[in-house]
């Protein structure tokens, strides 16, 4: 689901720019909304580099790397 969360971060990223452009008023909050999504998104990026560590210590299997070379498990 760290893809999800990619996604939605790109999402709100790209919207808030448009909202900070069009309402310069809103280029203060905007950014302090744009940080707070980078924050969310990195911790979504910890949490599964944690449980791809717990996987890889109780079942000795590297999910990250099956990923990244496209291999499914059966």
């Amino acid at each position: 689901m760290d893809d999800m969360v990619d996604d939605f971060n790109k999402q709100i990223f790209n919207f808030l720019v448009h909202k900070m452009g069009t309402s310069p008023e809103l280029a203060k909050p905007g950014a302090h909304l744009l940080i707070l999504s980078r924050h969310i998104e990195r911790l979504a990026d910890h949490a599964t580099n944690i449980a791809e560590d717990v996987i890889f210590m109780v079942d000795a299997r590297l999910v990250s790397h099956a990923k990244k070379l496209g291999i499914t498990e059966d």
